[in-house]
Formats: structure tokens, C-alpha cells, sequence
């Protein structure tokens, strides 16, 4: 979701101009008007460090970033996909054990019927996106290669 959405953003300078414009991260932040110019110099830099601090696993504020830079509606995870993030936290971050300290259990097919809501819900993000308009001005191309690691 997160890689998707870099590749998306910085393809197209429009994409990042509107994300600035609509993420409230940018929006509410307060530059006086010596600033403007060093600011904007910096600023494709600040969005990527945001971007990549952005903590993918939680769903409703990555689907709001989505609307903010691209204007698409992201369909809603499953609770499947849910629970199988909160499960995830709870293997890396409590070895394997809830909040209440339950041991949690995982057979072949749970993983199996996970990995196939995954690859559903992957596969429509990557639809929405891939008909987005790339910008091919060479004021992109700068951005690009500015940053070559997206």
C-alpha cells in the first residue's frame, strides 16, 4: 500500500501539489512569508519523509492519504484484513500473544484465506492507480530524478 502510493505520488507533480494542499499534516502548518521561497525548496523532501513515516498499517488514515493526493475512494479492508494487522502487531510486538495476554493460533488455511483478501484488496488499489495520469513535463522528471530510490 505504502509503495503504491510513493510511486503514484511522485509521478505526477500534480499528485504531490495536492496532496500538500489536502493532507492536514501540510495544511496546518504556519510559514511566515520570508520562509516561502527556502520552504518550497524543501518541500518534495518533507513529503517523502512524511510518506515514509507513515505507519501503512493503520487503514483509515492510509485510505485518507490516498483521497488526498489521487481524489479515489479506496474501498474499505475486510475485517479479515483487520484482524489479521491487529494479529500481526500481536505476533511482532507481544510474541504471538493478545492484549490480554491469550496465546493466539494460526493454521495453513486462516493464513491461506488471508493472503487471498490481501492479494484482492491489493490488486483493486493497484487498479485505481495505475489509470492516474503520469506526468511526462520535465518538471516531474526532475522530481523524479531527484529521488530515485521511489
Amino acid at each position: 500500500m505504502g509503495d503504491r502510493f510513493r510511486r503514484g505520488l511522485f509521478n505526477n507533480r500534480e499528485f504531490i501539489e495536492d496532496f500538500a494542499l489536502k493532507s492536514a499534516h501540510f495544511r496546518e502548518q504556519k510559514i511566515s512569508l520570508s520562509d516561502v521561497f527556502n520552504r518550497a525548496k524543501t518541500l518534495d523532501t518533507e513529503i517523502r519523509t512524511f510518506v515514509s513515516a507513515h505507519n501503512w498499517h493503520s487503514l483509515t488514515t492510509s485510505i485518507a492519504m490516498y483521497k488526498q493526493a489521487f481524489g479515489i475512494d479506496l474501498p474499505q479492508p475486510s475485517q479479515a484484513i483487520r484482524d489479521g494487522i491487529r494479529q500481526r502487531h500481536d505476533i511482532v510486538h507481544r510474541n504471538g500473544k493478545t492484549l490480554d495476554g491469550d496465546e493466539g493460533s494460526w493454521g495453513l488455511s486462516d493464513i491461506r484465506a488471508l493472503k487471498e483478501e490481501i492479494v484482492a484488496f491489493a490488486t483493486h488499489i493497484e487498479g485505481l492507480v495505475k489509470h492516474l495520469p503520469v506526468s511526462g513535463s520535465d518538471e516531474n522528471k526532475a522530481v523524479e530524478n531527484k529521488h530515485p530510490s521511489f
